[in-house]
Protein backbone atom coordinates (compact mmCIF):
# COMPACT_ATOMS: atom_id res chain seq x y z
CA UNK A 1 0.00 0.00 0.00
CA UNK A 2 1.32 3.39 -0.96
CA UNK A 3 1.27 6.11 1.65
CA UNK A 4 -1.14 8.88 0.67
CA UNK A 5 -1.45 7.80 -2.99
CA UNK A 6 -4.24 6.09 -4.90
CA UNK A 7 -2.48 3.53 -7.13
CA UNK A 8 -5.64 2.40 -8.96
CA UNK A 9 -6.15 5.90 -10.34
CA UNK A 10 -2.62 5.94 -11.81
CA UNK A 11 -3.00 2.51 -13.33
CA UNK A 12 -6.26 3.46 -15.06
CA UNK A 13 -4.90 6.69 -16.55
CA UNK A 14 -1.10 7.08 -16.26
CA UNK A 15 -1.15 10.50 -17.96
CA UNK A 16 -3.37 12.01 -15.26
CA UNK A 17 -0.53 12.03 -12.74
CA UNK A 18 0.75 15.36 -11.44
CA UNK A 19 4.37 16.07 -10.51
CA UNK A 20 3.86 15.74 -6.76
CA UNK A 21 2.29 12.30 -7.13
CA UNK A 22 4.91 11.22 -9.69
CA UNK A 23 7.79 12.13 -7.40
CA UNK A 24 6.17 10.41 -4.40
CA UNK A 25 5.42 7.31 -6.46
CA UNK A 26 8.99 7.22 -7.72
CA UNK A 27 10.47 7.63 -4.24
CA UNK A 28 8.19 5.10 -2.52
CA UNK A 29 8.44 2.36 -5.14
CA UNK A 30 11.93 3.07 -6.45
CA UNK A 31 10.68 3.32 -10.01
CA UNK A 32 11.92 5.89 -12.56
CA UNK A 33 10.32 9.32 -12.57
CA UNK A 34 7.42 9.77 -15.00
CA UNK A 35 8.75 10.88 -18.44
CA UNK A 36 6.53 13.96 -18.44
CA UNK A 37 8.68 15.45 -15.68
CA UNK A 38 12.06 14.49 -17.14
CA UNK A 39 13.90 16.72 -19.58
CA UNK A 40 16.93 16.34 -21.86
CA UNK A 41 19.48 16.35 -19.04
CA UNK A 42 22.18 14.44 -20.94
CA UNK A 43 22.62 17.49 -23.19
CA UNK A 44 24.28 19.35 -20.29
CA UNK A 45 28.00 19.39 -19.66
CA UNK A 46 29.31 18.72 -16.16
CA UNK A 47 30.03 22.44 -15.63
CA UNK A 48 26.50 23.38 -16.71
CA UNK A 49 25.13 20.75 -14.31
CA UNK A 50 27.14 22.22 -11.44
CA UNK A 51 25.91 25.72 -12.26
CA UNK A 52 22.25 24.62 -12.47
CA UNK A 53 22.50 22.72 -9.18
CA UNK A 54 23.89 25.84 -7.52
CA UNK A 55 21.24 28.09 -9.14
CA UNK A 56 18.41 25.73 -8.17
CA UNK A 57 19.55 25.68 -4.54
CA UNK A 58 19.63 29.49 -4.50
CA UNK A 59 16.28 29.81 -6.27
CA UNK A 60 13.40 31.54 -4.55
CA UNK A 61 10.58 29.05 -4.01
CA UNK A 62 6.94 30.17 -4.06
CA UNK A 63 4.54 28.00 -2.05
CA UNK A 64 0.78 27.64 -2.26
CA UNK A 65 -0.91 25.35 0.28
CA UNK A 66 2.38 23.61 1.17
CA UNK A 67 3.21 22.88 -2.46
CA UNK A 68 5.84 24.56 -4.62
CA UNK A 69 4.14 26.33 -7.51
CA UNK A 70 6.99 28.49 -8.78
CA UNK A 71 10.77 28.78 -8.74
CA UNK A 72 12.54 32.08 -9.42
CA UNK A 73 16.20 32.02 -10.37
CA UNK A 74 18.53 34.93 -11.05
CA UNK A 75 18.79 35.70 -14.76
CA UNK A 76 22.13 34.80 -16.31
CA UNK A 77 22.97 33.86 -19.88
CA UNK A 78 24.49 30.55 -18.81
CA UNK A 79 21.51 29.34 -16.78
CA UNK A 80 19.01 30.47 -19.43
CA UNK A 81 20.99 28.66 -22.13
CA UNK A 82 21.18 25.52 -19.97
CA UNK A 83 17.42 25.56 -19.35
CA UNK A 84 16.80 25.95 -23.07
CA UNK A 85 19.21 23.11 -23.78
CA UNK A 86 17.30 20.68 -21.54
CA UNK A 87 13.94 21.88 -22.87
CA UNK A 88 12.52 23.11 -19.56
CA UNK A 89 9.58 25.53 -20.02
CA UNK A 90 10.38 28.87 -18.38
CA UNK A 91 9.98 32.59 -18.88
CA UNK A 92 11.96 35.71 -18.04
CA UNK A 93 10.32 38.44 -16.00
CA UNK A 94 11.95 41.30 -14.05
CA UNK A 95 15.52 39.94 -14.33
CA UNK A 96 14.36 36.53 -13.00
CA UNK A 97 13.95 33.18 -14.70
CA UNK A 98 10.57 31.83 -13.68
CA UNK A 99 9.74 28.13 -13.75
CA UNK A 100 6.06 27.56 -13.06
CA UNK A 101 3.64 24.96 -11.81
CA UNK A 102 4.54 21.30 -12.10
CA UNK A 103 7.86 21.93 -13.80
CA UNK A 104 9.11 23.93 -10.81
CA UNK A 105 8.74 21.12 -8.27
CA UNK A 106 10.10 18.43 -10.60
CA UNK A 107 13.08 20.64 -11.55
CA UNK A 108 13.92 21.55 -7.95
CA UNK A 109 13.57 17.96 -6.77
CA UNK A 110 15.64 16.57 -9.63
CA UNK A 111 18.47 19.06 -9.12
CA UNK A 112 18.62 18.44 -5.36
CA UNK A 113 17.41 21.89 -4.33
CA UNK A 114 14.97 20.40 -1.82
CA UNK A 115 17.52 18.15 -0.11
CA UNK A 116 19.08 19.16 3.17
CA UNK A 117 22.55 17.92 2.19
CA UNK A 118 24.88 19.94 -0.02
CA UNK A 119 24.19 18.51 -3.49
CA UNK A 120 27.32 19.86 -5.17
CA UNK A 121 29.51 17.69 -2.91
CA UNK A 122 27.88 14.56 -4.32
CA UNK A 123 28.57 15.42 -7.98
CA UNK A 124 31.16 13.22 -9.67
CA UNK A 125 32.72 14.25 -12.99
CA UNK A 126 33.37 10.62 -13.94
CA UNK A 127 29.67 9.73 -13.83
CA UNK A 128 27.05 10.50 -16.44
CA UNK A 129 24.76 13.50 -15.92
CA UNK A 130 21.73 11.23 -15.29
CA UNK A 131 23.64 9.27 -12.66
CA UNK A 132 24.67 12.48 -10.89
CA UNK A 133 21.07 13.74 -10.87
CA UNK A 134 19.81 10.41 -9.53
CA UNK A 135 22.43 10.58 -6.79
CA UNK A 136 21.59 14.11 -5.62
CA UNK A 137 17.81 13.78 -5.97
CA UNK A 138 17.30 10.27 -4.63
CA UNK A 139 15.03 9.51 -7.59
CA UNK A 140 15.66 7.07 -10.43
CA UNK A 141 15.91 9.09 -13.63
CA UNK A 142 16.13 7.66 -17.14
CA UNK A 143 17.57 9.31 -20.22
CA UNK A 144 14.82 10.92 -22.28
CA UNK A 145 16.72 11.90 -25.39
CA UNK A 146 18.79 8.90 -26.45
CA UNK A 147 20.79 9.78 -29.56
CA UNK A 148 20.18 12.54 -32.07
CA UNK A 149 20.98 12.02 -35.74
CA UNK A 150 21.17 15.09 -37.92
CA UNK A 151 20.73 15.11 -41.67
CA UNK A 152 20.34 17.74 -44.32
CA UNK A 153 16.78 17.90 -45.58
CA UNK A 154 16.04 19.42 -48.95
CA UNK A 155 12.77 20.75 -50.27
CA UNK A 156 11.97 18.64 -53.32
CA UNK A 157 9.00 20.83 -54.26
CA UNK A 158 11.36 23.80 -54.67
CA UNK A 159 14.12 21.95 -56.53
CA UNK A 160 14.75 22.86 -60.14
CA UNK A 161 14.81 20.10 -62.76
CA UNK A 162 18.33 18.87 -63.41
CA UNK A 163 19.46 18.75 -67.02
CA UNK A 164 22.20 16.37 -68.06
CA UNK A 165 25.01 17.87 -70.05
CA UNK A 166 26.50 15.89 -72.84
CA UNK A 167 25.25 12.78 -74.53
CA UNK A 168 23.43 10.43 -72.16
CA UNK A 169 24.46 7.51 -74.39
CA UNK A 170 28.02 7.88 -73.11
CA UNK A 171 26.81 6.96 -69.64
CA UNK A 172 25.11 3.80 -70.85
CA UNK A 173 26.96 2.78 -74.01
CA UNK A 174 25.02 0.87 -76.54
CA UNK A 175 26.64 -1.02 -79.38
CA UNK A 176 26.15 0.28 -82.92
Amino acid sequence: KLQGLNAEEFLKNPKSIDCFQAVELSMQLGIPLHPEFIHYYEQLSFEELQALVKESRNAEKVFEQNQIVQARMQLSKESKKSLEKIGLPHKVLDEKIIIEKEHAYAFLKTFGALNASEASILLDKDKKIIENLALISGITIRDKCGTFIGTRMGRPEQAKPRQMTGNPHSLFPISL
